[in-house]
């Protein structure tokens, strides 16, 4: 079960997924695009990148993390059942995509806002400068993706709860979710952002 909700939830698979519930193929690609979705704006936010267009740059964020989170790296140890309720260790290498494109996307950052303070973007709309900011952040991150490593393993303890259907509980799948990506050293000085991690709620 476990497995199979992670394979769905960041990469998209969901063949062990749909043995362990009632769900079809097209409610298991709905939580896949969902979850995406969720990421993007996770990525949106900690970047401060706005949107302004009609779409089209949030459609590339969730192209980014599609192919970000297809390198997630974890493995799903047997489970230990007491009573009815069971017990499962994830071992997580967690990716270190934030961390190799820090430096970049500082400079970058800086650089922006060095041309906006001399007047570079005076005579263009709100709009014109918001895109060419994010469309940057996008080029850095994507050229990072074939570069991604792994840092030291964690692991993470889930309890899985047994009835009608299997199930974990939200603090379990963020506990997941937060050590896929993990950013040490990062600050809201030099990326706005108020978080070191990100974070996808639960889908089961």
């Amino acid at each position: 079960y476990v497995q199979g909700l992670l394979d769905l939830n960041y990469k998209g698979s969901y063949t062990d997924y749909l043995k362990t519930t009632d769900s079809s193929e097209s409610d298991a690609n709905a939580i896949y695009e969902a979850s995406m979705d969720s990421l993007a704006d996770t990525f949106i936010s900690y970047y401060g990148v706005k949107i302004v267009d009609d779409g089209d740059t949030k459609a590339a964020f969730v192209d980014i993390v599609k192919k970000i989170y297809e390198k997630s790296n974890y493995e799903i140890a047997p489970a230990k059942k007491i009573g009815d309720v069971y017990f499962v260790d994830v071992t997580i290498k967690p990716m270190d995509i934030l961390d190799i494109t820090r430096e970049e996307t500082t400079a970058y950052i800086e650089d922006f806002n060095a041309r906006i303070a001399a007047g570079e973007f005076d005579n263009y709309e709100i709009d014109q400068y918001e895109l060419e900011f994010s469309q940057g952040i996008i080029d850095i991150l994507e050229k990072a993706i074939p570069n991604i490593s792994y840092k030291d393993p964690v692991t993470v303890s889930v309890t899985i709860s047994t009835g009608d259907y299997y199930s974990i509980s939200d603090t379990d799948f963020i506990n997941i979710s937060q050590q896929l990506i993990t950013d040490e050293t990062a600050t809201e000085s030099n990326t706005e952002s108020t978080a070191t991690s990100t974070e996808l709620p639960l889908v089961e």
